[in-house]
């Protein structure tokens, strides 16, 4: 290679299992290679494919990391959305809240990468903080520590589904260029349970989470409060 690079570590997401039912325990081979629920998951397939291409090709080694749910400080997606949509309507909540999720704190993303590119192994790794918890009850412990209640607005998988894929149709039909207001992404990583698998991470990386999820909502409450 002209600049020597023997190693390629690249983010990917776990949104490429995201569909309409629940999965539970997913291991990394458990995707639908042609899911296009939207292009921000066809480009990570289409990314991981190019690069272990690549890698064989070129005899170069690779680490591949899917990450759920990056939560911690500095975050501008997760909560900062739901803290804007509970002012507003209330959260979704579906199947009263009784689906499960599994997230990881920035601090551990970041620790896997380090472990991922002093790696000889070529692989592909779920990466989560192993603790599984039920959408609402998490909702409940982050707003708790940050001095906010919760406002909940229930809803119908099935319906909720329905009205965002007529939303993103219109949006394309009238060629708008903005995020719709609802869309079926955001729905499928809400509204069912997914828990990943990360055995292979832990087999093959040495992956042990540093940060627990309960150190991860103290120090983002903390760090809220003190930048509101």
């Amino acid at each position: 290679m002209e600049n020597n690079i023997t190693k390629f570590v690249y983010v990917s997401s776990c949104s490429i299992y995201n569909c309409t039912y629940d999965k539970l325990d997913i291991t990394e081979d458990d995707f639908d290679a042609g899911n296009d629920l939207n292009y921000y998951i066809k480009t990570k397939i289409m990314s991981e494919k190019m690069i272990k291409d690549y890698s064989e090709k070129h005899d170069i080694s690779y680490s591949i990391i899917r990450p759920h749910g990056i939560f911690g400080i500095g975050d501008v997606s997760i909560m900062p959305r739901l803290i804007k949509v509970n002012a507003k309507i209330g959260i979704p909540l579906f199947n009263g809240g009784n689906n499960l999720i599994d997230i990881v704190c920035a601090e551990n993303v970041a620790y896997s990468l380090w472990l991922c590119a002093n790696s000889d192994k070529n692989g592909t790794y779920n990466i989560t903080n192993g603790e599984i918890f039920r959408y609402k009850d998490m909702i409940d412990k982050i707003f708790s520590q940050m001095g906010l209640v919760p406002k909940y607005f229930p809803m119908r998988f099935k319906v909720a589904y329905l009205l965002a894929s007529m939303v993103e149709g219109i949006y394309k039909f009238l060629r708008i260029e903005n995020e719709p207001i609802i869309t079926k992404y955001t729905l499928t990583t809400v509204g069912v349970s997914q828990t990943l698998n990360i055995e292979c991470a832990k087999r093959d990386l040495g992956y042990v989470p540093q940060k627990t999820l309960q150190e991860g909502i103290d120090d983002y409450a903390k760090w809220s409060k003190e930048n509101s």
